[in-house]
């Protein structure tokens, strides 16, 4: 279910203006009054949502109108199957909650403000985290938009579960311990694990397990319960419900959460990368860099352009594994795998995560 909150849209065309000039009124023997009316001025026409061709940084875009998203966005992205979600910056502390359905107008919706934006895996669940005076760590807190509830303070990381929605792993420290806790339901946490000394960070997890993150750039595979199992080098980057874990090591490799290493030796993906995310299907992944985004086949390690010029830490997928969502210099690019065509939608928005809803989601969520 897709909870929409307040009332109907505001109408965000623009309007034409009329305005009435006073004359200067002289008194005199003889003279009549005067005044001197002023025409309406031309008013510009809206800003089309979308492009084909990115107008470089420099280009001053106007926001989203009406008139641009009244389609439904797959009104705009032809084939287009679920809704698009996405929280972006706003004016002042807090931030904005997008929906924008498969047909039906765009639905903007405040929130409160926060750092490290994650959507679950269906983008109906929110977590974010802000920092707090004199304690270490940060206050975590997650909900729908319109319902964000602190869970807890000395946070070191947090982590949403791969397939299913709103359940969350996150790790804390506190006087030299460090636990690993997850949020299945009522906002009630539990305890999975704990060690002492540092743990790391929890960077996936599934009903397979756990990948946490260790300092020395090292994977910690743990089990469902939150037992040891392999450790592998490299900084893990996204995993699949099936259980495999997209992993880089001097190149991108596949670790099986049930044991086995897989290398994508012909995988081209050479500059740092800041997110990475499985096709749903599991046939493909797609790794985002700050030059752009590639798409990696997992059954020849070949790759793919799809984005360039992006920006944020996020990328994700459409529900039929067909499109590929990720952060542009502004904005979000829409790549469509299928026809090896682009779209970019939310002109002039710093869009901090996006996710699709598919429409199986909207009706059982």
């Amino acid at each position: 279910m897709v909870i929409e909150d307040g009332a109907g849209e505001v109408d965000a065309r623009p309007r034409e203006r009329s305005g009435w000039v006073l004359a200067t009124v002289g008194f005199g023997l003889g003279l009549a009054l005067g005044t001197l009316i002023a025409g309406p001025g031309d008013v510009p026409a809206p800003t089309e949502l979308t492009e084909a061709s990115d107008p470089g940084p420099s280009v001053d875009v106007a926001e989203p109108t009406a008139e641009s998203t009244d389609r439904g966005i797959s009104g705009v992205v032809p084939e287009f199957p679920d809704a698009l979600v996405s929280v972006g910056d706003t004016v002042g502390s807090g931030h904005d909650y997008l929906l924008w359905p498969v047909a039906g107008t765009l639905v903007t919706r405040s929130m409160t403000g926060g750092g490290g934006v994650k959507l679950d895996s269906t983008g109906q669940f929110i977590a974010l985290s802000e920092e707090v005076p004199d304690l270490a760590g940060w206050l975590m807190s997650m909900g729908r938009f319109n319902g964000m509830r602190p869970i807890s303070s000395r946070v070191t990381s947090y982590d949403w579960h791969d397939s299913n929605a709103g359940q969350l792993a996150y790790t804390i420290e506190d006087e030299g311990e460090w636990r690993l806790y997850r949020v299945t339901g009522g906002f009630s946490p539990s305890l999975v694990t704990s060690t002492t000394p540092s743990g790391g960070t929890v960077a996936a997890w599934g009903d397979w397990g756990y990948a946490i993150q260790l300092l020395d750039a090292r994977v910690q595979l743990l089990t469902p319960g939150g037992e040891p199992k392999d450790v592998e080098p490299g900084v893990a980057l996204a995993s699949h419900g099936s259980g495999w874990i997209l992993v880089e090591d001097d190149g991108l490799k596949l670790v099986s959460a049930g044991g086995g290493v897989r290398k994508l030796d012909g995988s081209g993906v050479s500059e740092t990368i800041l997110a990475a995310a499985f096709s749903p299907d599991g046939n493909q992944a797609a790794v985002l860099t700050r030059g752009g985004a590639v798409v990696v086949d997992l059954s020849d390690s070949a790759d793919t352009a799809v984005a360039s010029r992006t920006g944020g830490g996020w990328v994700t997928w459409s529900s039929d594994s067909r499109f590929v969502v990720a952060p542009g210099s502004t904005g979000v690019s829409i790549y469509d795998m299928l026809h090896d065509d682009s779209h970019r939608v939310f002109f002039g928005r710093d869009i901090l995560a996006a996710r699709t809803l598919p429409l199986t989601s909207q009706r059982d969520g």
